[in-house]
């Protein structure tokens, strides 16, 4: 795995809080946090997130509607961006996460996975 300042690099993107890897069915293989404060904030360490699936992090009423949705995706070989969900921190609270979600393809270039950039607000969700 390269060095979080290769990650931001190879994404050109300064900005983003956090980066993740996924399986096809949406769990979680790879997190990096790159905002210190995010990471204290949503109270879950990178490897306490491995092996989760990303809807198990959305606001109830967004997972229901957003499980069908994000299946087609993660199914699919088509970049997407997710915006403003509210994501549930590990206290309870809420954050408005915006993420960028692209394909991943192994050495025989089928798909293995899809890899996010994430983008936080770290005021409280209403």
């Amino acid at each position: 795995m390269p060095e979080n300042s290769s990650i931001k690099e190879e994404f050109g993107e300064e900005q983003c809080d956090m980066l993740f890897d996924t399986d096809l069915m949406g769990r979680i293989t790879m997190v990096r946090f790159f905002n210190k404060e995010l990471a204290l904030k949503l109270g879950y360490s990178e490897q306490e997130l491995i092996g989760h699936n990303i809807l198990d992090f959305l606001v109830d009423a967004q997972s229901i509607a957003g499980a069908e949705h994000f299946g087609n995706l993660y199914s699919s070989e088509t970049a997407f961006r997710a915006k403003s969900r509210k994501v549930q921190l590990k206290n309870g609270q809420s954050v408005i996460a915006e993420s960028y979600i692209m394909p991943m393809y192994g050495p025989d270039g089928t798909l293995i996975g899809h890899r996010g950039m994430e983008f936080f607000t770290l005021e409280a969700a209403q």
